[in-house]
């Protein structure tokens, strides 16, 4: 077997050198080249990315509005707003979700993610507008759009203090009892002014309310004898007065001969 003479295995090795230094010039270069491009993507693109990857049925829904007072229109200021979501079995809206409050303007906004099979609902939460025991703990409830802004104002009617005075000169009853009550069903409340002696002789009382404004009400005064053993009362005397209460606290005094 020949051998190669020295003089041609150095020029291979040359060759052999130069050809590997060319190579690893040329990957230099374009290393050079599409690091940069390749940082520029990724810094455009990764936001993208990030944004794109939620799990399925995932989305974000956005709510704003005002509320004001029903009566004259101007801001309800520091008011929560509850959204919670509804669904399960059997079906239920009580897992809150996001809970704000109203600014000086009476304005409210919120984003959150929604869960699979999930409906939600805004509403206005207890405050001096609707704080009563009589009406439920959130009101007006309005069901949220998926996919879009939702633009939601609530009008609130405001709680007045009713300051009710009771006079009476004589009657021939030993009890007393007033119910305040307007059109709603639900609106009813009952107190127990004079439980004593027979006759009831110049009494004078004056017991408070918690009511909505802007309404009319009725008094309704009940005299009856209620036995001192208990039991069912006789010779039911009904008096009735009617009165309004606007847009602040209000006092009533009914005199009874």
């Amino acid at each position: 077997m020949e051998s190669i003479p020295k003089k041609e295995q150095l020029k291979a090795r040359n060759d052999c050198s130069e050809t590997f230094d060319r190579k690893i010039k040329s990957l230099t270069e374009q290393l050079v080249i599409k690091i940069p491009v390749q940082l520029f993507f990724l810094a455009i693109l990764s936001p993208i990315f990030l944004l794109s990857c939620k799990k399925s049925g995932e989305e974000v829904i956005s709510v704003n509005g005002f509320v004001k007072n029903r009566l004259d229109n101007t801001p309800v200021v520091a008011v929560p707003i509850e959204i919670v979501a509804c669904g399960g079995y059997p079906f239920k809206c009580l897992d809150s979700v996001l809970t704000t409050i109203t600014d000086a303007n009476g304005y409210y906004n919120g984003s959150f993610t929604t869960l699979p099979g999930r409906s939600y609902q805004v509403s206005v939460g207890i405050n001096e507008y609707v704080s009563n025991s009589f009406y439920p703990s959130r009101t007006s409830q309005v069901y949220l759009a998926k996919n879009r802004e939702n633009k939601i104002d609530f009008l609130q009617t405001p709680f007045k203090n009713l300051s009710l005075n009771i006079k009476v000169l004589r009657h021939d009853y030993n009890s007393m009892g007033v119910f305040i009550t307007n059109k709603s069903p639900y609106f009813n409340f009952y107190k127990t002014f004079y439980f004593g002696a027979n006759p009831i002789v110049d009494y004078d009382s004056t017991k408070l309310y918690r009511v909505e404004g802007g309404e009319t009400y009725t008094a309704i005064i009940q005299f009856t004898n209620q036995p001192a053993s208990g039991g069912v009362g006789s010779g039911l005397l009904s008096i009735e007065r009617d009165f309004e209460v606007n847009n602040s606290d209000t006092a009533i005094s009914i005199v009874i001969q």
